[in-house]
């Protein structure tokens, strides 16, 4: 039988129609022999769900995780959209699902971020589940869109592997509305409670796409912002993958103001040690929660410290731009009694003195605020090791250590002399 034949028929199940849309990306299959073809088909008569358990289910989810990683190492096919797994489950461990939630991502790849959602949720269930529990969380919890006609059918099976049996995928351009298919979305709420995402960086998109929001813009990343603040129920939490051109506002096109109160930074020299920063993330905003690698920042301060460093300079560009009125107004008046008045000149150039100051001064007050949120802090933790050697402390030490490994040389030629 033709699977994909099931995606036309409007009476079949929403598990043919899953079935059947992992099946579209498949253009023909290979089958070298008659044998072969024999063997294939006993294999998949001897399947049963009933001896399929949730061990058999882990075991094929970590093979196909398995694959994406290797997918993503040779960066060809679903590669590029396989967001590390520490990362994910980092960002899962900090936002907390549980059973209840509606989770979404927007943009959701092989479906990384929903997957390791269920097995957060799952894992935290128990043994022993209700039922009642197992059919939320397996078919009204889990809801995504994705773009690319390969990556779709890679995620709808990665979800079902993981146990999601009947994923709420839609298939499409989320930024512009439009669905290649979108039959299996048709139980998504209009909003989320929790999102988890990973936008893609550096992508641009038309006029089509940037009508749909307030701030138009060709940056995709800044687009998917606007897209999850709309799609975000009110109280729900978000869990987003930024790059530095978005939060440190290196690009200008990526300028979407920001409400920020507090952050807990994590320096990049930490490595991604994520079993620490599961540790101390419960304890985010105290000095326990500081460590060699993370510090707390307070926006709140921060924004009232830059009001009052601000305040010198926009104040004297005020002063600068009210003295500039009055002396267009003076500038008015000789040229009106007099247009060859040699006073005329120096209160032309007096004028373009004050603007200029006080663009300058504006500037500077410009570049306070925007400071405000340049999270590149140095970090006051991290131990700073001097070298105070003397230039000949330097050169007695490279002697030293030169001298050690020749020795070391010297002892693996005798081994090997004494082996032959």
């Amino acid at each position: 039988m033709d699977l994909k034949t099931k995606l036309p028929n409007p009476n079949a199940s929403r598990k043919q129609r899953v079935t059947g849309r992992i099946m579209t990306a498949v253009e023909r299959v290979r089958v070298d022999s008659e044998t072969n073809l024999r063997d294939i088909l006993d294999k998949v008569d001897e399947i049963s769900i009933n001896h399929v358990d949730d061990t058999h289910f882990f075991t094929l989810s970590q093979v196909y995780e398995d694959l994406l990683l290797k997918m993503g190492e040779k960066n060809s096919d679903g590669g590029q959209f396989f967001t590390p797994r520490e990362v994910i489950r980092a960002m899962v461990h900090t936002l907390g699902p549980k059973l209840g939630d509606t989770i979404y991502d927007p943009c959701c790849g092989t479906g990384g971020f929903l997957a390791i959602a269920y097995e957060h949720i799952a894992r935290n269930l128990g043994h022993a589940p209700a039922s009642t529990d197992l059919d939320t969380l397996k078919h009204d919890t889990f809801f995504g869109r994705e773009k690319e006609n390969l990556v779709f059918p890679i995620a709808l099976a990665n979800l079902v592997l993981h146990g999601v049996d009947q994923p709420n995928l839609w298939h499409g351009n989320t930024l512009t509305k439009r669905a290649s298919y979108s039959a299996l979305f048709d139980k998504a709420p209009k909003t989320f409670n929790m999102i988890l995402t990973n936008p893609p960086f550096g992508g641009k998109e038309g006029k089509d796409a940037q009508k749909n929001y307030a701030y138009a813009t060709s940056s995709t990343q800044v687009l998917f912002v606007q897209d999850i603040l709309g799609e975000l129920a009110f109280g729900g939490r978000c869990g987003i993958v930024l790059d530095d051109g978005f939060l440190f506002r290196k690009d200008d096109d990526a300028g979407l103001p920001a409400i920020l109160t507090e952050t807990w930074t994590e320096d990049e020299n930490s490595k991604g040690d994520f079993p620490s920063y599961a540790r101390l993330l419960p304890k985010r905003g105290t000095k326990a929660g500081e460590s060699r690698y993370s510090w707390t920042v307070n926006f709140a301060a921060r924004r009232k410290q830059a009001r009052e460093d601000r305040k010198p300079h926009t104040d004297e560009a005020a002063r600068l731009k009210a003295e500039v009125v009055s002396l267009k107004e003076k500038l008015k008046v000789l040229k009106a009694a007099n247009p060859k008045d040699k006073k005329i000149e120096a209160l032309q150039t007096k004028i373009g003195e004050h603007e200029k100051a006080a663009r300058e001064a504006q500037s500077k007050a410009d570049a306070i605020a925007a400071a405000v949120f340049d999270l590149k802090a140095v970090n006051p933790n991290a131990i700073v090791k001097i070298d105070t050697r003397t230039p000949e402390e330097v050169i007695q030490s490279i002697d030293d250590q030169g001298r050690i490994v020749a020795k070391a040389l010297e002892t693996l030629r005798g081994l090997l002399h004494n082996d032959g």
